[in-house]
């Protein structure tokens, strides 16, 4: 038993290799990541950087590149699942126009494209249809990491980007079941391959199903142990339970995780399911951009570099070209569909997945994936400035173009047909002037267009989204349909002659835009603009903004407000501390800072006496009685200053006056006098 005791015996320490190998790589790792923020460039450019040093092409530090795939591995899972948790099954159904239309499209088309330059090229027919499988599907990891942090996977760019990405991840299971067959390893078995494609699909639905009954249950189940252990293990165990299921019926582990992400994201607790795997997710998908690096030939690629180059560059084009076109088919804008096609510009992980084992299949030579893997690498280190800029991009190119070239021409013609309706401006029946431009008929729009109507206000409409647009036009509104950030379609909402101009849009980018061209053109337009969160204000404010209401800071003023009405403080107190609130937040942003003196009135403000009102109900207890016998004044201690009975006020009425259902008590007192008058009237009092 000693000898079991000993430094031999104990089987946690017998790889030493595979923590030295870790030590390494977190010693290379952080010093380039360190340099790559540095220099400004995006943090997996350093980690890609970090893997090309340490991989067995180069320095060969790493004696164990498998574990380190491994761990990346789970990365990409948890990734996938985090994504899933921020969207819901009723999310994706929304999207499944654009997942089909854009989606397929754009996976149909790149390979059909691939496989006419192979043939033009005399490539076999095998081997072109499997460079079309891999440059169809996009780095999911790369383009979720960064538009999760440029909070833009709401926005029209990533919804799209969204759809495109689901349905490359769906359309890994045919590609990797054709890999054989064109191999000549496995039959050519249609009957085989069509089922092994329906079980993947009926795999889809019974996970979704099976698991929307079992994992509600399972979390209520551990939230009432209290146990913070336990609920973290229960949330791994789900996440690699249906990621294995789906790997089972066909799926990959990424999309299995995807699944469960979708499932748990109809939870209650979602969101503190995300607080306690984002850590663990963002340090292991980091490692993922490690892996790559690893597996990159570095003297290869500086032998070939210029067919690598071109190819890098190629792809990137190609895969933008396609995008830009299909998009139209949806009436977007082009700067909306060249932002979307380099956004999904470079090749993903998935890709590196089909080429190995096309290699190993005999499919592709080694020359072939290297290649490949070089372009591939050199796509995703482009990939974070491509999408930092996407927007820029596109804006300058559909500029440019004007919105009239030979391609998109004929596409907005085809894209009227797709359509149920035709896509015209409703007519205008007069000239507009001194009117309010809307951007966008969200919510926001919605609201204030009937506002507007109501008090005969002019305003015009402007939305992109063709569902909205119909429905302004349906409900009569003067609409314009396409982008307010070009000069064409500003001037179609009469922007020299409007007052105001309202960007209730919320998307920050696109804000940006439309303020610039609108100041642009009417220097004196006053423009309010919403935004999502406080960070973006000053550029706003820069870009021409006269007022910016941010979302994130509004809600808390709400919050703020109903918590002390429930106190009664009265309504005037309430709108001065919101007022005192705002400047002190929005003014110390441009420069406006408040003294202490005016936020220290805040105690003594709110200890003051407040002024409540309550309605007497055919239940009330002092229904038929006089003031003196109700208990108002004598118990409670309130002063009423005034009863409303059908419209009409009685101020200062004396005790003899009877209180009758319906009649509407005007109260003073401090907070205990009215909570204890409430209580004697019997009744909710009147927000």
């Amino acid at each position: 038993m000693a000898e079991g005791r000993s430094g031999k015996g104990i089987s946690t320490m017998h790889e030493p290799s595979v923590l030295q190998d870790f030590l390494i790589l977190m010693a290379v790792v952080i010093p380039m990541v360190l340099l790559a923020e540095k220099l400004r460039f995006p943090s997996l450019i350093g980690f890609i950087i970090a893997g090309l040093l340490i991989g067995p092409y180069s320095l060969g530090w790493v004696g164990n590149p498998e574990s380190v795939q491994f761990l990346a591995e789970i990365g990409i899972i948890l990734l996938l699942f985090s994504i899933g948790l921020e969207f819901s099954i009723e999310k994706i159904m929304k999207l499944r126009n654009f997942l089909f239309l854009v989606g397929g499209g754009q996976v149909v088309l790149t390979i059909l494209l691939t496989l006419a330059a192979g043939w033009m090229f005399s490539v076999a027919f095998e081997k072109a249809l499997v460079f079309g499988f891999m440059i169809s599907v996009s780095s999911t990891a790369i383009i979720m990491k960064i538009l999760g942090q440029r909070r833009e996977l709401s926005t029209p760019v990533g919804k799209l980007t969204l759809s495109i990405s689901l349905f490359q991840d769906l359309a890994i299971i045919p590609m990797m079941l054709l890999l054989p067959v064109m191999s000549g390893s496995g039959p050519a078995d249609p009957v085989k391959i069509t089922g092994t494609l329906l079980l993947s699909l009926t795999g889809i639905g019974l996970i979704l199903f099976g698991a929307r009954l079992f994992v509600p249950r399972l979390l209520k189940l551990v939230t009432r142990s209290d146990n913070r252990e336990v609920f973290i293990i229960t949330i791994i165990f789900i996440i690699f339970f249906i990621a294995w299921i789906g790997y089972a019926v066909g799926l990959s582990l990424a999309l299995g995780a995807f699944l469960a992400g979708l499932i748990v994201s109809e939870s209650e607790y979602s969101h503190q399911v995300l607080a306690d795997i984002f850590p663990m997710k963002d340090a292991l998908t980091s490692l993922f951009f490690v892996s790559v690096g690893m597996l990159l030939n570095l003297s290869f690629f500086t032998g070939h570099y210029l067919i690598v180059l071109g190819m890098a560059a190629g792809i990137i084009l190609f895969k933008t070209g396609v995008v830009a076109v299909l998009t139209r088919l949806l009436d977007y804008p082009q700067r909306i569909g060249i932002a979307v096609g380099l956004t999904i510009a470079q090749i993903g992980e998935f890709s590196l997945v089909i080429a190995l084992s096309a290699k190993g299949f005999g499919l592709l030579t080694e020359v072939d994936y290297q290649l490949f893997l070089g372009a591939s690498v050199l796509t995703m280190l482009a990939a974070p400035s491509l999408l930092v800029n996407a927007n820029s991009i596109g804006f300058w190119i559909q500029k440019k173009l004007k919105n009239r070239s030979f391609i998109t021409m004929p596409l907005r013609r085809l894209s009227h047909l797709v359509s149920s309706e035709k896509l015209e401006e409703a007519p205008n029946q007069k000239k507009l002037s001194g009117h309010v431009i809307i951007i966008g008929f969200g919510k926001t729009g919605q609201h204030l267009s009937y506002v507007l109507q109501e008090t005969g206000i002019p305003f015009v409409i402007s939305e992109l989204q063709h569902q909205r647009f119909l429905q302004a036009r349906t409900l009569g509104y003067r609409v314009v349909f396409g982008d307010s950030a070009t000069t064409e379609i500003l001037d179609q909402l009469g922007i020299h002659q409007a007052s105001v101009l309202v960007v209730g849009t919320g998307e920050f980018y696109s804000t940006l835009r439309i303020l610039k061209a609108a100041k642009s053109a009417n220097a004196s337009l006053h423009i309010l603009a919403r935004t999502r969160y406080v960070d973006e204000l000053e550029k706003l404010y820069d870009a021409g903004a006269d007022q910016v209401i941010p979302e994130e800071f509004e809600t808390s003023i709400e919050i703020f407000s109903r918590t002390l009405r429930y106190f009664h403080i009265p309504r005037n107190v309430i709108a001065s501390q919101i007022a005192i609130i705002r400047k002190e937040r929005y003014g110390t942003m441009r420069g406006q800072a408040v003294s202490k003196e005016t936020l220290g009135q805040l105690p003594y403000i709110l200890a003051a006496t407040t002024t409540e009102s309550g309605v007497i109900l055919e239940s009330s207890p002092i229904a038929g009685k006089a003031i003196g016998q109700s208990g108002l004044t004598s118990v409670a201690g309130i002063h009423i200053i005034a009863v409303v009975r059908d419209g009409k006020s009685f101020s200062s009425p004396d005790p003899e006056f009877v209180l009758e259902p319906g009649d509407v008590v005007v109260m003073v007192g401090n907070h205990a006098e009215i909570d204890a008058a409430l209580g004697i009237l019997g009744t909710d009092l009147i927000s």
